[in-house]
């Protein structure tokens, strides 16, 4: 069986001002231009997922997990996001 594209280690660069694009708001107020360095897609989408409702400190949070499992938990630690 297959893996999970989302849950393979690769690495990603995405301009936050794309990402503040997605989710309708500026995601790093103090660098909102520059980008981000993800090593995986689920963390890319954990991330995007918890600073479209602001959450910030779950956004360093994620963005210091090492694998997609550690960002997919932050993601679901609190019970209002299913990632």
């Amino acid at each position: 069986m297959g893996r999970v594209l989302s849950m393979v280690q690769i690495h990603l660069t995405i301009p936050k001002a794309e990402i503040s694009a997605l989710v309708g708001h500026v995601v790093d107020e103090f660098d909102p231009e520059g980008d981000i360095n993800f090593n995986c897609a689920e963390q890319s989408m954990v991330y995007c997922k918890v600073a479209r409702f602001h959450d910030t400190a779950r956004q360093v949070r994620v963005l210091s997990t090492s694998s997609p499992k550690g960002a997919k938990y932050v993601g679901q630690s609190d019970g209002r996001f299913h990632a």
